[in-house]
């Protein structure tokens, strides 16, 4: 029943076919609302020390995977984590979700030069909202493992979806940014931070100069939806009275010879600082390329004294669950 059928593969499936100009076979394995204990084997529990007994575990990659192993396939699409989120142990996602990786192409009996590439989840207010942007964050695990590549959809949010908005009905999009990440893995996300720099700034104040690995659009705004009036993109936090709080757009500008900075100006002169962008379950997206068809994935880095730091993938921020 193609009524069925997975709209974000369907559209992958025709770009890379357009792109590639041969046939391009698709299979659907999908199952919605489930959590990724049911797609991993057993080995990924004894991996990250958990509990293959569980109800539901390695249901489906019984039920749905274990069947296609003796097809030759040539890649993956996932998008999954939102039940996951609903249930909160995101720590240990970020230890299943390579496992995933791993285990699926061992068992396909398929090198790590099959790409492995996914959808870091939309916008949606579906509770916990907390969990959301620690869940985008759980997928950067990912990133760990070789010959991956990767499109988020954070900028994606439909309020008024039949199927709640935690199903937007945005799947073109999505699966066009599926597909340029596969033909593209080494700039495939968007916007990516490389590096970040703090000097002095007017008044006694800060100014951070953020490094991009491409060009950015000069106006920073949103460009597929308009988020809720309190959605936030940049945020610091203060030690006291230990929140985190909203950086103004107006003390952010684009800049660099190429267009590939951002500059932020602080009155803030705290020797430690640290920030955050798009963390929230539906945040304010208006950091672009260029051409503004891709959005920066969430971040976050440190600053002591003079020095800053990015710190690795699925690392997470100090009170990273609050959206305040």
């Amino acid at each position: 029943d193609w009524g069925w059928f997975s709209a974000v593969c369907m559209y992958a499936g025709q770009r890379l076919q357009k792109e590639w100009k041969v046939p391009v076979g698709l299979v659907s394995a999908s199952y919605g609302g489930t959590v990724i204990e049911q797609w991993v084997p057993p080995e990924s529990f004894d991996e990250c020390g958990l509990d293959s007994t569980a109800d539901g575990a390695s249901g489906l990659w019984y039920g749905m995977i274990h069947p296609l192993l003796l097809m030759r396939v040539r890649g993956f699409l996932w998008w999954q984590g939102e039940s996951n989120g609903f249930a909160g142990d995101l720590e240990s996602y970020a230890c299943l979700f390579p496992s995933l990786i791993r285990a699926w192409r061992q068992r396909w009996y398929a090198s790590a030069d099959v790409m492995f590439s996914w959808v870091q989840v939309s916008s949606y207010t579906y509770p916990p909202v907390e969990n959301v942007a620690p869940l985008r964050w759980s997928q950067t695990a990912g990133l760990a493992e070789p010959n991956v590549s990767w499109a988020t959809a954070v900028d994606i949010f439909d309020p008024a979806s039949p199927c709640l908005d935690v199903h937007p009905r945005q799947k073109k999009i999505v699966g066009e940014r599926l597909a340029l990440s596969v033909l593209r893995p080494q700039s495939s996300a968007g916007p990516i931070l490389l590096s970040v720099s703090r000097t002095s700034g007017l008044d006694g104040g800060v100014r951070l100069t953020l490094v991009f690995d491409r060009s950015l659009r000069t106006e920073l705004a949103p460009v597929f939806h308009e988020a809720p009036d309190d959605a936030v993109s940049f945020q610091r936090y203060v030690n006291q009275p230990g929140a985190w709080v909203v950086i103004p757009t107006d003390e952010i500008s684009v800049g660099g010879e190429s267009g590939t900075n951002l500059e932020i100006d602080l009155d803030s002169s705290e020797a430690d600082l640290s920030i955050r962008y798009a963390w929230s379950s539906v945040p304010q997206s208006i950091v672009y390329d260029r051409e503004g068809l891709l959005p920066a994935p969430p971040f976050w880095f440190q600053c002591a004294d003079d020095s800053c730091t990015i710190p690795p993938a699925w690392e997470f921020p100090p009170n990273a669950t609050s959206i305040a």
